[in-house]
């Protein structure tokens, strides 16, 4: 079985040469197999413009923002994008909660 990775909002803030995580980013994709499967985190494309946003940035710097981070991702890896159900947040966040609270806490039927 191949292995799979989801990239985050995180990643793609990562993709500029100024981000901390810029050569974590780097380090990832010329290490990828040709047969691991990449996903991109529909969530990411919302989370991104509106990260910007709080940020005081343009709509015209917003929409270069997305065009250049679409450019730099496609130069690295070969990825899908994984649509973002309601069942995914409550998973996500029951995830973030069970790592607030430390592993001895167990998940519930309901978190996961």
């Amino acid at each position: 079985m191949s292995e799979r990775y989801l990239i985050e909002t995180d990643f793609l803030f990562g993709l500029r040469s100024s981000d901390k995580l810029h050569t974590v980013i780097k380090s990832f994709s010329v290490n990828i197999s040709g047969q691991s499967k990449v996903f991109l985190s529909g969530a990411s494309l919302l989370e991104v413009p509106l990260v910007l946003l709080g940020e005081g940035y343009s709509n015209s710097a917003i929409r270069d923002s997305l065009a250049f981070m679409k450019q730099a991702l496609l130069s690295l890896v070969k990825y899908s994008i994984l649509l973002f159900s309601f069942d995914d947040s409550v998973r996500s966040f029951a995830l973030r909660l069970y790592v607030a609270s430390g592993p001895q806490r167990r998940l519930s039927a309901a978190e996961g």
